[in-house]
Parts: structure tokens; C-alpha cells; sequence
């Protein structure tokens, strides 16, 4: 009986009996990167054990839209208007500038 690891449609000896799953997907991980957070399935074929490892898809790079500004100033009541990127905003009466802070998820008021 032998175990087979499938990473990027390459099968792959097992490297050492004794390696949990877990292991050896940390060690193929050294030269394929993607298998980090991989998850796999197991497969029988004969007396053989198949492991196939699955990307996880994620959302690397991805932003969450930014919500409209507030309309009105805190400091004077004026109206806000959104500036030259869309997480800048300031007040045309009294020129406060905001920000969208992203990891916190709201305007601020430096």
C-alpha cells in the first residue's frame, strides 16, 4: 500500500510514511506557494492512496467598496465632497478633510 500526493496535476511519491498530510503538504509547499492553504481529498485506487491537494480560491488583492462620505460636516455643517480618490472627502464651507479608514471600515475625522 502507497500513498500519492496530486499537487498541480502532478502525482508526487510520498516522500516519508511517517509525514502526516498536513506535513507533507507544508514541505510541497516549499515549491508550489499556492498549496499554503490547500485543501485536499483522498482517493483509493487499489491499494493505493491517492491525496489530491486543492487551491483555496481567495480574495487577495480584493478592496470592499468604499461607502459615500458623510453628507453634512461634524465641525460646521457644510456640505462633504469626495476629493480626488474616493476614500478622501472634505468640507467645502470650512475645509475639514476626512478619510476612510479600511480597516476599521468608517470615515474619520483626523
Amino acid at each position: 500500500m502507497s500513498r500519492f500526493f496530486v499537487a498541480d496535476g502532478r502525482r508526487q511519491p510520498d516522500p516519508d510514511a511517517n509525514l502526516t498530510i498536513e506535513q507533507v503538504r507544508d514541505l510541497l509547499a516549499d515549491f508550489l506557494p499556492e498549496l499554503v492553504n490547500a485543501s485536499w481529498t483522498e482517493q483509493q485506487e487499489g491499494e493505493d492512496t491517492i491525496i489530491v491537494f486543492q487551491k483555496r480560491v481567495g480574495v487577495k488583492g480584493a478592496t470592499l467598496p468604499i461607502p459615500p462620505p458623510p453628507r453634512t460636516c461634524k465641525r460646521c455643517g457644510g456640505e462633504v465632497a469626495v476629493a480626488r480618490t474616493p476614500d478622501e472627502a472634505y468640507c467645502l464651507v470650512c475645509g475639514l478633510r476626512i478619510a476612510f479608514d479600511r480597516v476599521r471600515g468608517e470615515w474619520l475625522v483626523p
